[in-house]
């Protein structure tokens, strides 16, 4: 393993997991039950998903077209990381608070509104998008959405596909009634449905973004925003 004095102890079991195991790329359930013991992860079966944002972030793992892991074998650091690399769908930033960031004005006075009812993504893409200098508001289902944001002008809403069952279309087409010059990104995983995102699109989202790279995120972010 790299000696990287910057990484926690969630992190270095981890990697040192992951190069005891040299085989194919291993799941993040599987890195979850053996890297940090069965006792753990019956206590919390998510524990390892933040250690694993922050590797795929550093540049020390990797992950494939499947959300699964190794150790990345050439060594480079996530900034030297070519675009082409693989990268999982559904898990992952790799946006770092380093990233080109837009003017102060803007940030600070046009709130973010980000929903998803993933509280793993929730918190990192919320604390990502806080470090990157935006206002940022959380909200996990249509109707905490809705609550937070009465009598708030919004500047950008970043919207999950499905939000715990509910439609996100359905919530999409509540802010276009209320506040209709604010764009819509949608920010969903793999497993989404092809005929929801068209008609989201179709019924005024701007742009749909695949989680994945928190990079491409923040790029939709500053376009959104100028």
């Amino acid at each position: 393993m790299n000696d990287d004095s910057t990484l926690d102890a969630d992190e270095r079991d981890i990697c040192i997991y992951l190069e005891s195991c040299p085989g194919p790329p291993l799941s993040g359930t599987d890195i979850a039950k053996r890297a940090g013991g069965k006792r753990r992860y019956q206590e919390n079966p998510n524990w390892a998903v933040k250690p694993l944002l922050r590797l795929l972030e550093t540049g020390l793992i990797e992950t494939d077209s499947n959300g699964h892991y190794r150790i990345k074998p050439t060594g480079k650091t996530g900034s030297q990381q070519s675009a082409s690399s693989p990268v999982s769908p559904s898990v992952t930033p790799h946006w770092s608070v380093r990233s080109p960031p837009v003017a102060p004005d803007v940030r600070t006075s046009k709130k973010i509104l980000y929903v998803d009812d993933d509280k793993d993504w929730l918190s990192v893409v919320a604390a990502t998008l806080h470090d990157a200098g935006y206002v940022v508001l959380t909200a996990k289902d249509a109707t905490e959405a809705i609550r937070l944001t009465e009598g708030v002008k919004l500047g950008l809403i970043i919207l999950d596909l499905d939000l715990d069952g509910e439609d996100g279309l359905l919530l999409m087409k509540f802010f276009k009634r209320n506040q209709p010059d604010v764009p819509i990104v949608l920010y969903t995983g793999l497993n989404h449905d092809d005929d929801a995102i068209l008609e989201m699109l179709r019924q005024g989202a701007l742009r749909y973004v695949r989680k994945g790279p928190l990079e491409d995120l923040h790029k939709a972010v500053q376009m959104a925003l100028r």
